[in-house]
Formats: structure tokens, C-alpha cells, sequence
């Protein structure tokens, strides 16, 4: 019922986007399942064109958004880049080769060019990670539970690369 809705049109595509990623937002955890098989069903159903077209108007929506909250510009760029555009990469390639074998394939394939990526460009990846972290987490959280973040964040700063990149 809900796909039935999501691919009736543009317009409840990009509904459909906006809604999930709104709902993502209040529960992290999930923003992958919730958002991401929005995504992908457009994507695997309609085409990449479609769904990037559904894509820039959700995202702008969503930045128009955020800037009436006050939430920062780097949360929905955050978004696109680590949810969106993976999901609509990876969705494209099984919807050209119907085989999960190659969409595996390609996933470790790029998995493994970022993280050379990465590291030959940034360094310290740990530092990084940890002070882009710390923007955010100085923008969204009370300043009592700053502290328990930046505490958790600086033992697991080492390992976030690589479980942002696992997906």
C-alpha cells in the first residue's frame, strides 16, 4: 500500500522522501531502513533520473526546513551524502545488472577506494571525525550531555570511518 503511494507520482515520491527522512531524523538508528528503502524502491522501480530528481527538491525541502528549526546546514548535507547517494548508487547498479553477487561486489569495491581516499587525504581520520562530530554535537545537544558525548566519541572516534563507509 505505502509502495503502491510511493510510486504513483512525483509528487508523492518526493512526499514520501521528505517524510521518511523527517522521521529518520527522530530515530537514527533506522534512517537507513526508513529513508533508504524509499530510496531504493524509487530508484529500483522508477530509474536513477527520477529518483535524483525526487532527491534535489527533498533536499531542498528538507535544507528549507532545517533553516526555519535552526538546525545546522551540515546535518542535511550529512544526510544526503552518507544515506541518499550510496543507496542510489548501489539500488542503480542491481536495477541494470539483477544480480546481488555484483551489487556486493560493487559495494566493497567502493567501500575500500574511500577509505584509501580517506586516509591519503585527511591523515588523521580519528581528528577529523571527531572535530566535525563535535560541531554537530555542539549545535544539537544541551551542554550536560556534551560532555558524555565527547567522552564516548573520543574512544570511539578511531572506528567511525569505517562503520560510516560499512553502511
Amino acid at each position: 500500500m505505502i509502495g503502491k503511494y510511493i510510486l504513483s507520482g512525483r509528487i508523492q515520491a518526493i512526499t514520501a522522501i521528505t517524510l521518511s527522512a523527517l522521521i529518520s531524523f527522530l530515530l537514527p538508528p533506522f534512517a537507513f531502513l526508513i529513508s533508504g528503502s524509499v530510496v531504493g524502491l524509487l530508484t529500483l522501480r522508477k530509474g536513477i533520473f527520477y529518483t535524483l530528481h525526487a532527491l534535489v527538491i527533498s533536499g531542498f525541502i528538507l535544507q528549507i526546513f532545517f533553516i526555519f528549526l535552526g538546525i545546522s546546514l551540515y546535518i542535511n548535507s550529512i544526510y544526503i551524502l552518507i544515506i541518499w547517494l550510496p543507496i542510489l548508487f548501489l539500488s542503480t547498479i542491481l536495477r541494470f545488472s539483477e544480480r546481488q553477487g555484483i551489487l556486493i561486489l560493487f559495494a566493497g569495491l567502493i567501500t575500500t577506494i574511500l577509505v584509501i581516499i580517506f586516509y591519503s587525504i585527511i591523515g588523521d581520520v580519528s581528528a577529523w571525525w571527531q572535530e566535525r562530530l563535535d560541531l554537530v554535537f555542539e549545535q544539537s545537544l544541551a551542554p550536560e550531555q556534551l560532555n558524555e558525548y565527547r567522552l564516548a566519541l573520543a574512544s570511539t572516534s578511531g572506528f567511525i570511518n569505517g562503520m560510516i563507509l560499512a553502511g
